[in-house]
């Protein structure tokens, strides 16, 4: 949490894993899967592979740090996700479908666009590892990637769980 203060008042923001911190990550996976419609479980299991490369391909650098217990994130990141999605489509961002598989999104021309405006190496690195993640998993159904997922999930994470065991007290 970072904290600002507001007309004095001290706020406390949630910076990482917010519905805007994802939903732009979102945005720039859906940009790439861009002929496709993608469920919400298919953009939470994108955005892990997206921000924790290094988890799944020795070839890749994962953007964010790794952290311990950093699989939990598949479980806990649905209902951000949700508000996620929610603001993208209330922006014109993103097009939610509703198909015979379900609620499907995918990037609107105004969504492509305005990834344009983002020049940080952040920015850059999260569109490389987009193009990344579309020549991976594109041929990869929703059941794929959950088994995928179900497979390895105990070590991604896993490598501090006997970090305890080591620590004074």
């Amino acid at each position: 949490m970072g904290s600002w203060k507001l007309n004095g008042e001290e706020r406390n923001v949630r910076l990482f894993n917010s519905p805007v911190e994802l939903g732009l990550r979102c945005l720039f996976v859906l940009s790439r899967f861009q002929n496709e419609l993608l469920s919400i479980d298919k953009l939470i299991y994108l955005d892990y592979f997206l921000i924790h490369a290094g988890d799944v391909s020795k070839e890749q650098k994962s953007i964010h740090p790794k952290y311990p217990f950093r699989s939990t994130e598949i479980v806990v990141k649905r209902e951000i996700l949700a508000n996620a999605l929610k603001l993208l489509v209330s922006k014109e961002l993103v097009k939610v479908s509703f198909t015979s598989n379900g609620i499907q999104y995918s990037v609107t021309d105004i969504g492509k666009g305005a990834l344009g405006y983002f020049e940080s190496d952040y920015a850059k690195r999260i569109l490389e590892v987009s193009d990344w993640l579309y020549q991976t998993y594109k041929d990869f159904s929703e059941e794929q990637l959950s088994e995928l997922i179900n497979t390895n999930i105990q070590k991604w994470g896993g490598e501090f769980s006997n970090e305890a065991k080591f620590r004074t007290v």
